[in-house]
C-alpha cells in the first residue's frame, strides 16, 4: 500500500497530528502526535520522568482480565469504553452512522485532567458522564488505572504519586476517598493499573523501568501495608518502557498476563506466583506484530486481544507462546484507533479500545478484524475524556459459573462473581428449552446457586446469572446441569455352591453415579424367579439343568439401571433310568413328543413311562424334569363331531412339563403370570382342581400354562383344533382329571 497522510485536531487543544506510512502497518512515526500537541499534552508527564531520572513514556499501566481456560473465557477485568462519537477520528469515519454504546455502564481514568468519569449504558457520541471524580479532596493525581472492589469502591491506580485510592459507591465531585493505600512499605512504585481477583485481592502494575513489578495486596488492605505478594526480578522479564497492563485470570485461581512494552512481549504467571519467577509463558518475536503493547484481553472464545501505540490490536489463537502470528488483527484508516492505550471487552463481548492520541473510546463487534469501522464512538468536548487510559465495564464479571455433573441425593452449586459501583445484585436465570429462553429462579440472588437433589428431569437445564449494578447489567456465561443416573463399571457377580440345596450370593457390583439402593432379582434361564428378590438365593431342585443369573437395580432420585451377572450352570442330579431332556418346545413338538403322533410312538419315543393312574395321561421320565402327555377321553369325545373323534382317537391332544429346559417365548417353569401376559396373548383363567390353566395362541398349537399362586408350574401345548372357544378349552383341560 502506498504512503499517506491523515491529520485531524487533537479535541482537548486544537493542534494538528499527523502520520505517515500504511495505514494500522509499518512506517516509521506512525500516527505520530505533532510537536506542539506532544509538548502541551505530555509535558507533565514528562517533567515527573525526568525527576524521577526514568525515560519518557507515552502512557501508563493497564488491567484487564481473563477468563480461567476451564471456564467459557471472556471479559477483561478492566474496562474499556465503548465509545461513540466524533473527535480526532471524524475524518475517517465521517458520514458513518454509529451505533449506541455498550450495554455496560464504562469507567474511564483520564490521566491528564486528574478524573475518573462514568458513562452510562449505550453512551455513545459526544456524550457527557453520568459521574465524575475530580477535585483537589479527592486525592488524584495522574489517575492511570481503575477497578472495583468487591464492596463497590471504585479503586485508581495513580502513577504520579505512588498511591491506591478507593471512593466509595456514588461518589461524585470532590469527594474524599474513603480509602488509600501509600506508603514506603507498599511497594508501590509509578502505580499504573489495578485489577481484583475473585478472591478480592488487589494487583497493581508498577510502571518503574528500574525495578517493574506486580504486587499484590490482600482484601480490605489500606494504609502504608506492605504487599502478600510481588512479582518482581530478573527472571520475571518485566520490562514497561511505556504502559504495563497486567490481565488477572478470573476466578480463584488463576493466572496473570501481564503486556511488557519495553521488549514487546506478553507473559504470563502461574497462580500464586510471588518473587523472582519465570513466566509460565511468552508471546514476543517479530511475527507477532507485538510493537510495545499496552492492554490485553480475552475473549469467551479464549482469543488473547493485545493494544499497541502502532495502531493495532492483534489478536492471538487459546495458549498461543512464542513468536507466533496473531490470528486477526483490528488496524487500519477505517478503525479509528489513535494510539490505543488499553483493549477489553464489555458485558456484550464487544472489543473496546480506549485512544489516547484522540481521547476517543472505540467499540467493534465481536469478531470483527481488520480495517474494520467502528460500530460506537465516545469522543468530544463533553465527554471529559482528557489522556484516556485504562477502564472499565460496569458491572465486570470476574467469575463464570462452570457446568456441574449431580448424582442422586446430593446437591450441585453454580458460582458466579461480579464487582462493580454499586456492588452488583445478582438473579440467577434457568432455561428449560436449551437456552431457548431463560427465566428466574424465585429467590436465587446470591452469588451461589445450590440445585437440591436435582432429578432426572432437569438434566440439560441451562443457568446463568445476570448482574446489575445500577441501570448497567452483565450476564454470565451459560452453565448446563448433567444429571448423572447410576451406571453400570462392573456386573454383579454370583458366588457358592450351584446345586440344590445350597445358598448362592449376589454382590452388587460396581456403579458410577452414587446409587442410595440397590434391588436384586434371581433368574433361571433369563426369566425371573417370583420371590427371588434378595442378595441371596437356595437353589431349588427345578433349578437344576438351567443357568441362574442376579439381576442387580441401583436406583437413587435420579435414575435407576439394571445390570446382570455372568450365568452359573446348576448341575443336573441324574435320575436312575431317566434319559436327561432333549430337544425343545416348539411348534407342534415338546422334547420328543409331538402332537398328533400315537400313543405308540410317544412309548417308543421315551422308554420309561407312567399313567399314575390316569387312563389318558402318561408321564415320560426324564432328567431332571419329566413330560406328560394327555390323549382323547369319553369326557372329551362327547363334545366332538365323529368326524374329530376318530382324527384324534388315541393320539397326543396335549403336553406339559415342569422342566425349566423348555420355554414358549421365553416363559418356563418359575416365571410370572406377569411376565407371561407379556410375552402371551393369554386368555382366561380356567380353574381345575387347585390348578389354574392359561391358554394362549402359539402359531400351529396352543400354549398351556399351568398356573399357582401366580407361579408358572408347567408350560405345554395342546391342539390347536381343540381350543377354538374358551369352552372348548375349558372341556378339553378338564377331560384329562
Amino acid at each position: 500500500m502506498g504512503e499517506f497522510v491523515r491529520a485531524c485536531c487533537d479535541p482537548s487543544e486544537g493542534v494538528p497530528w499527523v502520520g505517515t506510512g500504511a495505514p494500522g502497518r509499518g512506517g516509521t512515526g506512525r500516527y505520530q502526535l505533532a510537536v506542539a500537541n506532544r509538548t502541551k499534552k505530555r509535558q507533565r508527564r514528562q517533567d515527573l520522568y525526568e525527576k524521577r531520572g526514568l525515560q519518557a513514556k507515552r502512557g501508563v499501566g493497564w488491567v484487564a482480565a481473563r477468563r480461567r481456560r476451564r471456564t467459557v473465557l471472556g471479559r477483561s477485568l478492566i474496562a474499556i469504553a465503548i465509545v461513540g462519537g466524533l473527535g480526532c477520528a471524524q475524518g475517517a469515519l465521517a458520514g458513518t452512522a454509529l451505533a449506541a454504546g455498550s450495554p455496560s455502564a464504562i469507567w474511564v481514568a483520564n490521566q491528564d485532567n486528574n478524573s475518573i468519569t462514568e458513562f452510562a449504558p449505550g453512551a455513545t457520541g459526544n456524550a457527557a458522564p453520568i459521574d465524575t471524580i475530580t477535585g483537589a479532596n479527592t486525592g488524584l493525581d495522574q489517575p492511570t488505572g481503575v477497578g472495583f472492589a468487591p464492596n463497590g469502591n471504585v479503586v485508581v491506580a495513580n502513577f504520579a504519586d505512588n498511591s491506591i485510592t478507593e471512593y466509595a459507591p456514588g461518589a461524585t465531585g470532590n469527594a474524599n476517598p474513603v480509602v488509600t493505600i501509600s506508603g514506603s512499605n507498599t511497594g508501590l512504585n509509578a502505580s499504573a493499573t489495578v485489577a481484583f481477583n475473585a478472591q478480592g485481592d488487589l494487583y497493581v502494575t508498577n510502571q518503574s523501568v528500574t525495578s517493574p513489578s506486580v504486587t499484590e495486596y490482600a482484601p480490605g488492605a489500606s494504609g502504608n501495608v506492605a504487599p502478600i505478594a510481588t512479582i518482581a526480578g530478573a527472571s520475571t522479564d518485566l520490562a514497561f518502557n511505556d504502559a504495563g497492563g497486567v490481565a488477572v485470570s478470573l476466578g480463584f485461581t488463576g493466572n496473570l498476563l501481564v503486556a511488557n512494552s519495553a521488549d514487546s512481549a506478553v507473559t504470563e504467571y502461574a497462580a500464586g506466583s510471588n518473587g523472582n519467577v519465570a513466566p509460565t509463558a511468552t508471546i514476543t518475536g517479530a511475527s507477532t506484530q507485538l510493537g510495545a503493547p499496552d492492554g490485553v484481553a480475552i475473549d469467551s472464545a479464549g482469543d488473547l486481544f493485545v493494544s499497541t501505540p502502532s495502531d493495532l490490536i492483534a489478536v492471538f489463537a487459546p495458549g498461543a507462546t512464542g513468536d507466533v502470528f496473531p490470528v486477526d488483527t483490528i488496524a487500519g484508516a477505517g478503525t479509528g484507533l489513535a494510539t490505543p492505550s488499553d483493549v477489553a471487552l464489555d458485558a456484550a463481548g464487544d472489543v473496546l479500545v480506549t485512544s489516547s492520541a484522540s481521547n476517543a473510546l472505540t467499540e467493534y463487534a465481536p469478531g470483527a478484524y481488520g480495517d474494520v469501522t467502528p460500530i460506537a464512538m465516545t469522543s468530544g468536548s463533553a465527554t471529559g475524556l482528557d489522556d484516556p487510559q485504562f477502564l472499565i465495564a460496569d458491572p465486570q464479571i470476574l467469575e463464570d459459573p462452570s457446568s456441574q455433573t449431580a448424582v442422586g441425593g446430593h446437591s450441585v452449586s453454580f458460582f458466579a462473581v461480579a464487582f462493580g459501583s454499586p456492588a452488583p445484585s445478582v438473579q440467577w436465570q434457568v432455561s428449560t428449552n436449551g437456552g431457548a429462553t431463560f427465566s428466574n429462579v424465585p429467590g436465587a440472588t446470591s452469588t451461589t446457586l445450590v440445585i437440591s437433589d436435582p432429578t432426572a428431569a432437569e438434566n440439560g437445564y441451562i443457568y446463568r446469572a445476570v448482574f446489575t449494578s445500577g441501570t448497567a447489567t452483565a450476564t454470565s456465561a451459560p452453565a448446563t446441569l448433567a444429571t448423572l443416573a447410576p451406571t453400570n463399571t462392573a456386573p454383579p457377580q454370583i458366588t457358592g455352591d450351584p446345586a440344590a440345596g445350597h445358598t448362592l450370593s449376589c454382590s452388587s457390583g460396581s456403579w458410577s453415579g452414587l446409587p442410595s439402593a440397590y434391588a436384586y432379582q434371581w433368574n433361571r434361564d433369563g426369566t425371573p424367579i417370583a420371590g427371588a428378590t434378595s442378595s441371596t438365593y437356595q437353589v431349588q431342585p427345578i433349578d437344576e439343568g438351567s443357568s441362574l443369573t442376579c439381576t442387580v437395580t441401583a436406583s437413587s432420585s435420579i435414575g435407576k439401571a439394571s445390570a446382570t451377572s455372568a450365568g452359573v450352570k446348576v448341575a443336573v442330579r441324574h435320575v436312575a433310568g431317566c434319559p436327561e431332556a432333549s430337544g425343545q418346545l416348539s411348534g407342534k413338538t415338546l422334547g420328543l413328543i409331538e402332537l398328533g403322533m400315537t400313543r405308540a410312538q410317544a412309548h417308543r419315543a421315551y422308554k420309561r413311562s407312567s399313567d399314575r393312574g390316569k387312563r389318558y395321561q402318561d408321564f415320560f421320565c426324564l432328567t431332571p424334569r419329566g413330560i406328560r402327555a394327555g390323549y382323547p377321553s369319553p369326557i372329551l369325545d362327547k363334545t366332538l363331531s365323529l368326524s374329530m373323534q376318530l382324527q384324534i382317537q388315541g393320539r397326543v391332544i396335549w403336553a406339559s412339563t415342569s422342566n425349566p429346559r423348555y420355554a414358549i417365548k421365553g416363559i418356563r417353569s418359575g416365571a410370572t403370570l406377569k411376565a407371561a401376559k407379556k410375552k402371551l396373548r393369554v386368555g382366561k383363567p380356567i380353574q381345575i382342581g387347585k390348578n389354574t390353566w392359561y391358554l394362549a395362541p402359539a402359531g400351529p398349537a396352543t400354549a398351556v400354562l399351568k398356573v399357582r399362586k401366580g407361579i408358572v408350574e408347567e408350560v405345554g401345548i395342546a391342539d390347536k383344533q381343540l381350543t377354538t372357544t374358551h369352552a372348548a378349552q375349558r372341556t378339553l383341560m378338564g377331560s384329562f382329571e
